[in-house]
């Protein structure tokens, strides 16, 4: 008996090595919450406490960090609803473009975001973009066009390199590069 929970603690302790860390795991899992997606069921395998081994669109490097979200286009129902939470570290690509997400964007990040993409075009989002956006570290490239955003574009990096195109037909936006608010 005693040998036999040893080799479950074992077991137990490589598992939680090769996942991801908790933190990671809770801000998927909140982000999830914040999604609607019946029809697909893309959110189907974000269970369990590897994020990294076989949840659906989620990428990790060699040290079991969360690299990349990537959903372009998998679904044709309206399924992101606003939701606040805390989405840290470096997310090099979020890709959620063309999923006919609704709702408005989650403000959900840090100043230790870090994205080399983050696309959100071609949707039904509404509102404002998130100021807590502005906090993050680097985004490089940034689509927010086709959607029903409304209200005054982020001053400062890492808005103040982006091109009218990353927002272009939305409801009213306004600020720079588009016109003013």
């Amino acid at each position: 008996m005693r040998m036999l929970l040893r080799i479950l603690l074992v077991v137990y302790l490589l598992a939680a090595v090769d996942a991801c860390s908790p933190s990671e795991r809770a801000a998927l899992l909140a982000f999830r919450a914040a999604l609607k997606e019946p029809y697909l069921g893309i959110f189907k395998s974000w269970a369990g406490n590897n994020c990294c081994a076989g949840w659906y669109g989620v990428s990790c490097d060699p040290t079991h960090k969360v690299t990349d979200i990537s959903l372009r286009g998998h679904s044709e129902d309206p399924i992101l609803a606003g939701r606040t939470g805390f989405m840290a570290g470096s997310l090099g690509v979020v890709n959620l473009s063309r999923n006919a997400l609704e709702g408005q964007i989650p403000d959900v990040f840090s100043a230790n975001s870090y994205f080399t993409e983050f696309d959100v075009s071609f949707n039904d989002l509404k509102g404002p973009i998130p100021k807590s956006l502005s906090s993050a570290q680097y985004i490089g490239l940034v689509d927010f066009s086709h959607n029903h955003l409304c209200g005054a574009i982020p001053i400062g990096p890492p808005f103040d390199h982006l091109e009218a195109s990353s927002f272009t037909n939305n409801d009213c936006l306004c600020g720079t590069p588009l016109k003013r608010c």
